[in-house]
C-alpha cells in the first residue's frame, strides 16, 4: 500500500512540473539572443526550451530512458490503437459534419481557408508546414515524454494504477484549451501507457490523433461542405449519425477489451488492478 502523504509530494511535483513545461520557456525566451529566435519560428524555439527542460527532468529522475526509447509496440498494442483510432476519427467526422448541417460555415470559421490559416498562423517562416510538424511530432513526442514516462512513471512508483492514471490525465487536461477532449486522450494514452509500456505506441497514437482528428477531419468535411458533396446525406443525416456513432462506440468498446482484459498478450489483470510495478518497469 502507498503512503498518502508520499502520494501526494509526488503529484504536487508532478503537477509543477507541467506547469513549468507550459508556462517557463516563454519566460526563459525573453532573455534568449535575439538571433536565436530569429532562425526558427517562435513556437519551434519554444520546443528546444522545452526539450531541455525534459531532459533536465529525466536526469534528476535517473530513469532508464535508453531501454523506453528502445522499446517496440506489441502487437496486441498497435491493435488496441488501431480501434481506438479508428473510432476516434469516426466521432470527429461525426461531429464535424453535425457542426456544418446544422450552422453557417463562415458563422463558426468551419472552413478550408480559415482551417488552413489557424494551422499557419504561427509560424510566418514555415507557414503550414511547420504547424503540421508541430501538430503531428514536436507536440506528441514532448507531452508523451512529460505526462505518460516522467509523470506517470513517477506517480506509480508510489500510487495505485487508477489513482496515478487520474492524476496524470487531469494534468494533462489542464495544460490544454477545453478539458473534454483532452481529458479523454490523456486516458486513453495513459492506459495504452498503463497496459504496453511504449513510449512510442503514445506518441503515434498521440500523433495520428491530432493529424487526423484536430486537422485533417474538420478540414475534409470543411471541403465536402464547401463543393457542396455533403447534400444527399443531409435528407437522412439522423439515421446515419446513429448508425455512425454506433460503430465510433463500438470501435472504443474493443479498445477498451483489449487494454483492461488483454487482447492475446497473455495479460489476463487489468493495468488498472495491478500493484505498483518496480522501477525498472515503470521507467524513468
Amino acid at each position: 500500500m502507498e503512503h498518502p502523504m508520499l502520494t501526494l509530494a509526488r503529484a504536487a511535483v508532478a503537477a509543477l512540473a507541467a506547469y513549468l513545461f507550459i508556462a517557463a520557456p516563454p519566460y526563459i525566451l525573453l532573455g534568449a539572443p535575439h538571433r536565436i529566435v530569429s532562425v526558427l519560428d517562435p513556437l519551434f524555439s519554444l520546443a528546444v526550451v522545452q526539450a531541455c527542460l525534459l531532459a533536465i527532468l529525466a536526469a534528476a529522475q535517473k530513469g532508464p530512458l535508453c531501454s523506453l526509447a528502445r522499446a517496440r509496440p506489441s502487437e496486441s498494442g498497435v491493435r488496441a490503437a488501431g480501434w481506438f483510432l479508428l473510432g476516434d476519427v469516426l466521432i470527429a467526422l461525426l461531429f464535424a459534419v453535425t457542426v456544418v448541417s446544422t450552422s453557417s460555415a463562415s458563422s463558426v470559421g468551419f472552413t478550408v481557408s480559415n482551417g488552413l490559416e489557424s494551422l499557419g498562423r504561427d509560424f510566418h517562416k514555415s507557414g503550414i508546414a511547420g504547424g503540421l510538424v508541430r501538430v503531428g511530432v514536436i507536440a506528441p513526442v514532448l507531452e508523451e515524454f512529460l505526462f505518460r514516462v516522467l509523470i506517470l512513471g513517477c506517480l506509480l512508483r508510489t500510487a495505485r494504477p487508477w489513482i496515478a492514471l487520474g492524476i496524470s490525465t487531469a494534468l494533462f487536461a489542464a495544460v490544454h484549451d477545453g478539458w473534454l477532449v483532452p481529458a479523454f486522450l490523456g486516458l486513453v494514452l495513459g492506459l495504452l501507457y498503463l497496459r504496453y509500456r511504449s513510449l512510442w505506441l503514445c506518441v503515434v497514437t498521440h500523433s495520428v490523433h491530432n493529424l487526423l482528428v484536430a486537422v485533417g477531419a474538420p478540414l475534409l468535411v470543411a471541403y465536402l461542405h464547401e463543393a457542396t458533396l455533403l447534400r444527399p446525406i443531409m435528407g437522412n443525416l439522423l439515421l446515419l449519425q446513429v448508425c455512425w456513432l454506433g460503430v465510433g462506440l463500438g470501435c472504443f468498446g474493443l479498445f477498451l477489451h483489449l487494454v483492461l482484459r488483454g487482447g492475446g498478450s497473455g495479460e489476463k489483470m487489468s493495468p488498472l488492478q495491478a500493484p505498483p510495478p518496480t522501477r525498472a518497469a515503470v521507467g524513468p
